[in-house]
């Protein structure tokens, strides 16, 4: 099964990586009427959580393959 899912983790990666380095996507500063400033942090706080979510599944790998490398 991991195998099936690694090349959609990459792929899913590189999406966060990418709107992690170019920038400002949302105008969160654009007023209240517009609501982007809600949007602005749905997209912060949805980046955060799979961010937090792939660390989780990182060290669960790490784990059950025994490289834990603490002495």
């Amino acid at each position: 099964m991991t195998r099936r899912l690694r090349p959609l983790l990459l792929l899913l990666g590189l999406v966060v990586l990418s709107a992690c380095e170019s920038g400002q996507l949302v105008d969160a500063g654009a007023g209240a009427e517009t609501g982007e400033g809600g949007l602005a942090f749905v997209l912060l706080a949805t980046m955060v959580f799979v961010f937090a979510g792939f660390l989780v599944v990182i060290d669960r790998a790490r784990r059950k393959r025994g490289g834990d490398g603490e002495e």
